[in-house]
């Protein structure tokens, strides 16, 4: 029985597998048929290629710029769509389900400072002496304004037929009471103009004359005259239409203006 179990010991060698008679003979036939070619080692195993060098795509940024582009537009469209809507409902704002108006503002008025008309007053310039005074007399009934440009000590208010003047005291009092108002033309409007130097009557350069008498002499002067109309609750200052004529005078025929007087019951063309 030992010898039957006698194990072979014999060594192959590598060229011993296919050896005919060799135990590996058939196991190297069917490794020589089944082995794949590219595993072959006679050939060596190719090297791949590098990759490519990797470049940023110009796509991606005008894609963003694009989206950037539309989304302002989309957003500018529906921010002005916004203002419009809101202008359109800003006379009636919404609160709590009801309707309340929009608080308004009203601008606030300027007013120019009488200081500064006072001051256009003091001036040898006749045109803008008179329309100052007009303002001051009239529309600003600023009569402590005048006051300062009128000759108080020789102020005549006279009938051109009567004569019998009163002073200026009797005529400042009723503008301060508010018993008379003046108004005087701007543009200027002369009694020669208006047809008054008639029947004796003269404005002259020296003053208001009926037939050489004297009603209001004013020597060694400039002298200009303006029409202009009184109004009064009391008869005596009663008047129709612009029968009054101012007068000023530039004492010396220089310097500044000064309002003389005035006269009334001036006719035309009589």
């Amino acid at each position: 029985m030992d010898d039957e179990r006698q194990e072979d010991n014999t060594i192959y060698s590598g060229s011993d597998l296919t050896t005919p008679g060799s135990p590996y003979e058939s196991y190297a036939k069917w490794y020589d048929q089944k082995k794949p070619t590219q595993y072959a080692f006679s050939e060596p195993i190719p090297i791949p290629p590098p990759p490519p060098d990797w470049k940023p795509s110009t796509l991606s940024w005008r894609t963003l710029v694009i989206v950037v582009l539309v989304s302002l537009l989309i957003g500018g469209g529906s921010f002005f769509g916004w203002l419009k809507y809101s202008q359109v409902l800003s006379p009636v704002q919404k609160t709590t389900g009801a309707t309340t108006p929009a608080p308004t503002h009203t601008p606030m008025s300027i007013a120019t400072p009488t200081a500064d008309r006072n001051q256009s007053l003091q001036t040898s310039d006749f045109d803008k002496f008179l329309h100052n005074f007009r303002v001051a007399l009239y529309d600003d009934k600023n009569y402590d304004a005048v006051q300062k440009v009128t000759d108080t000590n020789n102020f005549q208010y006279a009938s051109i037929a009567e004569g019998s003047p009163l002073d200026w005291k009797f005529i400042h009092d009723h503008l301060v009471n508010g018993d008379m108002t003046l108004l005087i033309s701007d543009p200027i409007w002369t009694p020669e103009v208006a047809g008054y130097n008639c029947a004796g009557r003269l404005y002259g350069p020296n003053g208001v004359y009926v037939n050489g008498h004297a009603v209001m002499a004013i020597p060694n002067a400039n002298v200009k005259y303006d029409l202009g109309t009184s109004y009064s609750s009391h008869l005596e200052f009663d008047s129709q239409g612009a029968s009054e004529v101012f007068v000023f005078e530039q004492p010396n025929q220089s310097g500044q203006w000064f309002w003389r007087g005035y006269t009334y019951g001036n006719i035309s063309n009589c």
